[in-house]
């Protein structure tokens, strides 16, 4: 009986994890927001580069001044025409996931969907 239990269980718990197909970018970058909150984490600094016609986010602005300084783009997560005006955007990406919020927050700037 139990086992019968344990499988109907974890069938369940399958199906409802597969229900609204994935997780979305703008979601894992509130659920990471509001994690940081509660671990008293800083929250990453958003640091907008425009060069070249390109766009270059970054979390901290030490890193926004390297990139100034030498122009290498290294640890940086390239999104093809996302733009306001089909722009690329770099965003920089670290172990943390600070990506997703990166690009939210470059979304909700620069009015874009």
């Amino acid at each position: 009986m139990i086992k019968h239990l344990a499988i109907l269980l974890g069938a369940t718990l399958a199906i409802a994890g597969c229900e609204g197909g994935g997780y979305s970018g703008a979601k894992h970058a509130d659920d990471l927001a509001k994690s940081r909150a509660r671990q008293g984490e800083l929250a990453p600094v958003y640091t907008e580069v425009v060069k070249d016609g390109k766009y270059y986010v970054f979390a901290t602005p030490k890193k926004a001044e390297a990139f100034k300084a030498t122009g290498k783009k290294s640890g940086m997560e390239a999104h093809f025409n996302a733009g306001p005006k089909g722009e690329t955007v770099y965003v920089e990406t670290t172990k943390g996931g600070v990506q997703d919020m990166l690009l939210a927050e470059f979304k909700k700037k620069n009015g874009v969907k």
